[in-house]
């Protein structure tokens, strides 16, 4: 897959667990061989944008209409199962894999809100509608879902921290928000760190 390169996560990126590698490269494999396309999405996909912090656990975003399919395939290779909460959620969603990480696969629509409610941590933003994607540009996904993740719940704020890593390991500058989802764009631009113009450094 385009976001992935050959051996980048276990040489370039330490920072994930090795036995978290080991699961994502196996979990990435069967649902290539099923033509299923995915995003990595929270800890994993900092990772791969640079931007880590010690990951265990894998999720993943599907498409809505595949996500039974990606479950069914992954389910043979869980060695445990739980329910992530969502509604209509036609299968235990997390899969634990032998290596021990936990696979918590989400269908693509999925917003910042329902994953707070689902966490008891719901707070009122208009980021509240922000759905996690299983296409398009991954690193416009994930701070989007960072963002919308900082902002729609009440004890997410190291995700506001995570899109400041971002920000810092791709360059980004203000004329990045135009990219983003309407709701977070204010949010992310006071996240940009002030930079003098070079005429005043010098």
């Amino acid at each position: 897959m385009n976001f992935v390169r050959s051996g980048r996560i276990i040489d370039s990126i330490t920072i994930i667990d090795p036995r978290a590698a080991k699961s994502f490269s196996r979990v990435r494999k069967l649902l290539d061989r099923y033509g299923i396309k995915f995003q990595p999405a929270g800890g994993l996909a900092l990772n791969l944008h640079g931007a880590g912090r010690p990951t265990f656990d894998i999720d993943l975003v599907v498409p809505a209409g595949q996500w039974k399919r990606s479950l069914d395939i992954l389910s043979n290779v869980a060695i445990d199962r739980e329910y992530l909460g969502l509604e209509h959620e036609p299968n235990p969603a997390a899969l634990k894999m032998a290596e021990g990480p936990w696979v918590k696969v989400w269908p693509s629509g999925t917003t910042a809100g329902e994953i707070a409610k689902i966490r008891g941590a719901y707070k009122k933003h208009a980021s509240n509608e922000v759905e996690m994607a299983a296409s398009g540009n991954p690193l416009v996904n994930i701070i989007n879902s960072k963002m919308a993740s900082g902002l729609s719940a009440i004890d997410r704020q190291k995700d506001l921290g995570d899109v400041q890593e971002i920000i810092k390991a791709q360059n980004l500058d203000r004329s990045f928000a135009t990219k983003l989802h309407p709701s977070v764009r204010t949010a992310f631009v006071k996240l940009i760190p002030f930079r003098r113009p070079s005429s005043v450094r010098n």
